[in-house]
């Protein structure tokens, strides 16, 4: 029997088809080659290019142009700089989440154990061209550098940082100019800054290489050469056998094969997918089900062919064809689907051994392909801090001109008279643009003529000789020198000495300090008891310390909702029986009847020592309840045969098929045959479906029953029964093994032939489950919402389950209006809709929330208009809940928030591996650390046991974490500005020329040793509020949202402080102190000193000053920075020896003793301190 290769997509051949969802692409469009990578990794081959586009005489406009420069950087930038898109080079999300299929397989091949490959292959009739049977090992990399790597890409990842590169340009000027200031003192600063962030992410990186190596090194038997082997987790390749106990991690995604279980079947959890700690099971297809030995199994020979790799967690199809390699037999095939598939991730559990095979690994497994990769996360201090910057660099270029202008304007070096000066300024000014047929027409510089004027008028001639520059006697003043031309070079050479001695008003240690700060506070966050569960022994976990200060900054908060606001445990706690309705704590109904049998009887249940092993929560809540009662399933006692205990009396049935829920059908159904022959059709489902499928019993008290249950926050479920006769059975088992056996379609003829048999049911009764909530959610909704965070809800449950939990969790309000926007199955209808419900009117009294379904967020996602109507309905519901969602789709919602306002920070928080896209998306992700799954916290930001310790989280650290870094940012812009200002008014008094105020060695130490310790520890214990002021007040959240300390109001008052002080420190010394007592040539440096000893002062009280929180450390702190300069300047001015490496000392020997030993200075001191901080507090009150 020969195969034939059909598409695993429900819908065509694999001809034309990829398996996974594309991009359609119309004919014109030329086509890529197979081995190329799209990511803008490689340039594509192009028709009529090979490799990159070849432009034509016609194609060289400026778009043609910049797009080459750009895709030639992108290849550059590629080729160096680390990106986690690398690892997807065929399979991957798109920005607007579409999952790209970018191969040319079009599906692939798995050669058991890969041996007797070629003969397979040819039996098969398999094409290689277009099957993929080469594959990669399964190895997980999430570190980003080697040891030989991480000098280059970290160097090159720090120098991307704007302010690096800014710096790192700024100190190779002082090396090739004349430069007033010492070079190693910029250079001593800089290196400084990159190795404290190199060894930050030396040790960060080695702690993902740690993981990485626990994951890859897990040792896991395979079977080779016919016997089991020990093997290395990275060592498993697609194709071998794994053999794996009770117990272990599924290593990567496989097929089983056998089981220990008679029937073939196998148990799993999947909490670290999806939370849920329910267990699964899995069946063994028929054709290996009886290999149960590593000798049975090493004779199976064959092929998996299934689809390419993608990232739907419940959907497998494919085909396993064994074949004996014998030439006179033939191939047979069976069918794969979901229910042969055990992920990467799961846990097996209740079964002693099984036999698998690796179909997907590595980072091609299912959860890797869902656990998306984004760039990394920056905070919005960060954000922030990189405009400041801008603003000062255009400020500072704004003094490197105005000095210049005025040096040639008024230096007696630099100018010989006002006409030669601009007339070199007009030269200049024309060439840029006064005389645009002489100068700015460029194709006349290909004339000989017009370069020889050009070079002339720059003052090219002059680089020849630089530095070496032509100077002649000044007329008037006989000690200086006057240049004698003054050109393009001169002009830029001053203006660059201008920029390296104003460069100091950029705090170059700000980012050090802020990475310093943010390290410490991620321990702080991890030490807090008050987030340690006693329960579990779990303390609260910080996996970045990037972004702690965006805690304080949440608007918006999604979160999971089973395992997450839940604890995943239903208890059955309301039953109606026809008429009468039981409260379960009081009361249960007596007798065996249809109801009662429906109960025990439709589930998916196995019994294991006495216990329930359940796929489904609530099918396990239903029969621990019964038992409770002495209505006790005791499972099968032969295969096919199960049996209910009712106090005493046992009634045994022939178990004839199980129909599985779905989340169409929303139900599911047992077949049954009783001893006395009677065959009972037992169903269970959601009210939605199970009212159409009823044609008797009485429905509307059980939809108003069923409400009842809802409202008090139920999980509610409608029973429904009928029997059929052994014709009917026949004809229903024949439909079905046809649909089955079905590769085209299958799912959609098996679900027809369900629903054919579920009609025609009578409606029997309804139940109501407790999904009980984690401790404390409530109050945390509750506290959240009074701080004006918005909270949504995204689930895989179905709507009305996700209803119901949202009223018990305090998500929804009774009274609540609820925009319903389910099951809008045609995109054409989600334009009208949205736009009629974003022009209603919102009740401000009412709250407003909305619920949405994974059909309407799919269709709202296909055009730009309905995403932009979602957000702005969105935005008026405090509330939004999003049902049956699928793990990408939870990532779009999260992206939808984000880009609906830029000054929105969005907060994920879930438990399960198909929350991780979600967490990573968010700007903050919270991981819940379950009881067995850790997926979640593991890829998750922050993480801690309960979903109550949010709240601490939110309003207790973030408010402390942001006010911190904020005030960091803030005050290290200021006291360089406070400092180095005095630098602009110095010029005044100093012929106009590029003179330093300041001594190099103090320009190092001032960032580095007089000032950095304060307010580092200001940073560390400043607590604005107390925690239980906090946790009481709500509200005092809301005062700091939208990066209110960073405005830019903000940032003017603290401007405003640092030209105050800096004026008062300047002009107070240079006015009320000009009799200066040492030697004429020593009032240079005396005046540095006593300038720079007064800003060291000024600035380190302007902490004290600002912390609402004194502690000893920081007092002391204070001190010993104010002391450290009055130490080391005595030491450097007096004790140290003559000629250092930094700058030559003879000429300020003693100069600062002099100085400290006169009591004026003192008194100056005082009057500085005082008068500083006096007009200080006028400044505060008006602002």
């Amino acid at each position: 029997m020969k195969t034939r290769a059909y598409s695993f997509d429900d819908k065509t051949p694999w001809s034309g088809r990829e398996g996974v969802r594309s991009r359609s692409r119309s004919s014109s469009t030329p086509r890529r080659a197979p081995n190329q990578v799209y990511g803008g990794m490689i340039a594509p081959d192009i028709e009529g290019g090979k490799g990159e586009e070849c432009l034509g005489d016609s194609d060289w406009s400026w778009n043609n142009i910049k797009s080459r420069i750009s895709h030639q950087y992108t290849k550059l930038r590629t080729r160096f700089i680390w990106s986690p898109r690398l690892e997807f080079p065929a399979w991957r999300w798109d920005r607007n989440f579409d999952w790209l299929s970018r191969t040319h397989f079009q599906k692939r091949g798995v050669i058991l154990r890969n041996k007797h490959r070629r003969k397979i292959l040819e039996k098969l009739e398999i094409d290689t061209d277009k099957t993929e049977i080469k594959f990669k090992p399964n190895k997980f990399k999430s570190a980003k550098y080697t040891i030989l790597s991480f000098p280059v890409l970290n160097l090159l990842e720090q120098f991307r940082r704007g302010a690096n590169f800014y710096f790192l340009v700024s100190m190779v000027l002082t090396l090739l100019i004349d430069s007033p200031i010492s070079p190693y003192t910029w250079m001593m600063s800089l290196v400084f800054v990159i190795i404290v962030t190199m060894i930050k992410q030396a040790y960060e990186d080695y702690l993902r290489h740690k993981e990485d190596a626990r994951i890859n090194k897990r040792p896991v038997h395979i079977i080779k050469k016919g016997k089991k082997a020990v093997v290395h987790s990275e060592q498993i390749m697609v194709g071998d056998i794994l053999v794996l106990h009770e117990h272990e991690t599924v290593p990567c995604d496989v097929v089983l094969l056998s089981s220990s279980h008679k029937n073939g079947q196998c148990f799993i959890e999947t909490s670290n997918l999806d939370g849920e700690t329910s267990l699964k099971t899995r069946f063994s297809p028929g054709i290996t089900r009886g290999a149960k030995s590593v000798r049975e199994i090493s004779t199976l020979h064959g092929c998996i062919e299934c689809e390419n790799p993608n990232p739907k967690l419940d959907t497998f199809l494919g085909n396993l064809t064994l074949w004996n390699c014998e030439e006179n037999s033939e191939p047979t095939v069976h069918v794969l689907s979901n229910d042969n598939v055990l992920l990467a991730g799961s846990v097996l559990k209740n079964t002693e051994e099984v036999f698998t095979c690796c179909i997907y690994s590595g980072i091609q497994t299912k959860i890797s392909l869902n656990s998306k990769i984004t760039s990394n996360k920056f905070s919005t201090t960060e954000k922030s801090l990189n405009r400041y910057l801008v603003f000062l660099v255009s400020v500072l270029v704004s003094e490197m001109v105005i000095s210049t202008i005025l040096s040639f304007s008024y230096n007696y070096e630099l100018t010989r008279s006002p006409q030669l000066y601009f007339s070199s300024v007009a030269k200049i000014l024309r060439f840029f643009g006064a005389d645009k047929d002489t100068y700015l027409n460029m194709t006349n510089i290909q004339r000989p003529e017009y370069r020889e004027s050009l070079t002339k008028l720059l003052g090219f001639q002059a680089i020849k000789n630089y530095p070496d520059t032509y100077y002649i006697q000044h007329p008037t003043v006989w000690y200086l020198e006057q240049v004698e031309d003054i050109n393009f070079v001169l002009i830029l050479e001053v203006l660059l000495l201008w920029m390296v001695l104003y460069n100091y008003i950029i705090p170059l240690s700000v980012y050090v300090s802020l990475e310093f700060i943010k390290v410490l506070s991620s321990l702080q966050y991890t030490w807090d008891t008050e987030l340690y569960d006693v329960e579990t022994n779990e303390p609260a976990q910080c996996h970045t310390s990037d972004i702690n200060d965006e805690l304080g900054l949440i608007t918006h908060l999604l979160t999971d909702k089973t395992g997450t606001i839940t604890k995943n445990e239903m208890v059955l706690k309301m039953i109606l029986r026809g008429e009468e309705t039981f409260l379960l704590d009081s009361d249960f109904p007596q007798g065996w009847d249809r109801f009662m049998m429906v109960l025990c009887l439709c589930h998916s249940v196995q019994v294991s020592d006495g216990n329930f092993i359940a796929s489904s929560p609530d099918e396990k809540a239903l029969l621990e309840k019964c038992q409770e009662n002495r209505f006790v399933y005791t499972g099968e006692q032969l295969e096919g045969q199960v049996a209910v205990n009712v106090r005493g009396q046992l009634y045994s049935f022939a178990k004839l098929a199980e129909l599985p829920f779905d989340s169409v059908r929303k139900c599911m159904t047992v077949i049954v045959r009783d001893a006395d022959g009677i065959i009972h059709v037992l169903t269970k489902g959601a009210e939605c479906k199970m009212f159409k499928a009823c044609t008797s019993g009485n429905i509307d008290k059980a939809s108003e029953e069923i409400d009842c249950f809802a409202n008090m926050g139920l999980r509610t479920l409608a029973v429904g029964y009928k029997t059929i006769n052994e014709d009917q059975l026949n004809s229903f088992l024949e439909s079905l093994a046809g649909a089955s056996t079905s590769i085209v379609n299958r799912a959609k003829y098996v679900r027809e032939v369900y629903e054919e048999l579920e009609q025609g049911l009578e409606l029997l009764g309804a139940t109501g489950i407790e999904d009980k909530l984690q401790d404390d959610v409530p109050e945390t909704i509750y506290a959240l919402k009074k701080a004006g965070v918005r909270i949504w809800m995204l689930t895989g449950d179905k709507k009305e389950t996700a209803i119901n939990a949202g009223h018990s969790a305090g998500i929804l309000q009774l009274d609540s209006k609820l925009i319903d926007l389910c099951d809008i199955t045609d995109y054409r209808d989600i334009a009208p809709l949205m736009a009629q419900i974003a022009g209603e009117e919102v009740e401000e009294e009412k709250e407003t929330s909305m619920i949405v379904d994974d059909k309407s967020i799919t269709n709202i996602f296909k055009a730009p208009e309905s995403i932009k109507q979602f957000q702005a309905v969105s935005l008026k519901c405090s509330t939004v809940i999003a049902c049956r969602l699928s793990p990408i789709q939870k990532s779009q919602i999260v992206r939808l928030v984000k880009e609906a306002d830029s000054n929105y920070v969005t907060a994920a928080i879930g438990d399960g591996g198909n929350d991780i896209s979600m967490l990573q998306e968010a700007h903050v992700g919270f991981g819940i650390i379950g009881k067995e799954g850790r997926a979640a916290a593991q890829a998750s930001d922050f993480a801690f046991s309960k979903f109550k310790y949010l709240r601490r989280s939110i309003l207790v650290h973030g408010q402390w974490f942001y006010v911190r870094s904020a005030f960091l940012v803030q005050y290290s812009f200021y006291k360089n500005i406070a400092c180095f200002t005095g630098q602009v008014f110095y010029m005044l008094y100093s012929n106009y020329s590029a003179m330093t105020l300041f001594e190099s060695t103090f320009l190092f130490c001032f960032n580095t040793l007089y000032t950095s310790v304060p307010v580092l520890i200001y940073s560390v214990t400043e607590q604005n509020y107390s925690s239980a002021t906090l946790l009481r007040n709500p509200s005092l959240y809301s005062d700091i949202r939208y990066n209110k300390l960073m405005s830019k109001n903000a940032i003017f008052r603290w401007m405003c402080y640092a030209v105050w002080h800096s004026l008062v420190v300047f002009f107070l010394w240079y006015f009320l102190y000009q009799e200066f007592t040492v030697y004429c040539e020593k009032d240079v440096f005396y005046l540095q000193s006593v300038v720079a000893q007064t800003s060291v002062i000024i600035v380190n009280l302007k902490v004290l000053l600002e912390a609402n929180y004194w502690t000893a450390p920081l007092i002391i702190s204070v001190l010993l920075s104010i002391l450290s300069y009055f130490a080391f300047t005595l030491f450097y001015y007096t004790v140290g020896p003559m000629n250092n490496f930094l700058v030559d000392n003879s000429d300020i020997y003693m100069s600062y003793m002099t100085a400290l030993s006169e009591p004026e200075v003192w008194l100056c001191t005082l009057l500085a301190v005082v008068l500083g901080k006096y007009r200080e507090g006028v400044l505060s009150i008006s602002f």
